[in-house]
């Protein structure tokens, strides 16, 4: 009787360790997918702000508007930036338009987004001197735009 008690007890707790593990993998992940939701959130609302800048700043270089506004329009965009390759943690990319390439080629997929923080800083600094020839102005502009065509093409479904 001994001996099936002993066996029982090794079962039981096997299982229980099993099951114990199973529900840690499952918590763990449900922490993990949160964490990436709110850095998608932050990505997609940061991407937004972006995209609500191109045409405003367009419209501005080209008309010779307020060098002030392109240059707050530009800081910001810098600051975003700077700050995408830190959205995108490994494995966050489930469930949204970015595809698995940003992670396989990170180099490549960071390089992109500096060149685009130094084109939208470049700009920014232009703006600041108040005399800034509005084709240079216009012709960063068109460089930040094919930064983030490059990086549409290439990492975004």
């Amino acid at each position: 009787m001994r001996i099936v008690a002993t066996k029982i007890n090794k079962t039981f707790v096997f299982y229980s360790f099993i099951l114990v593990c199973c529900a840690f993998a499952f918590v763990g992940q449900v922490v993990s997918t949160e964490g990436f939701k709110k850095q998608i959130k932050e990505r997609q609302d940061n991407f937004q702000i972006l995209k609500d800048h191109m045409k405003p700043l367009a419209s501005t270089i080209k008309s010779g508007g307020d060098l002030a506004e392109i240059q707050i329009r530009a800081k910001e965009m810098a600051e975003i930036f700077a700050k995408i390759p830190n959205l995108f943690s490994q494995g966050s990319g489930d469930g949204t338009d970015a595809l698995p390439e940003i992670w396989e080629s990170w180099d490549e997929f960071v390089q992109i987004s500096r060149n685009a923080e130094v084109e939208a800083r470049k700009m920014a600094e232009l703006a600041e001197t108040k005399a800034a020839d509005y084709q240079t102005l216009f012709s960063v502009f068109q460089e930040i735009g094919k930064n983030c065509k490059a990086c549409h093409q290439r990492f975004r479904n």
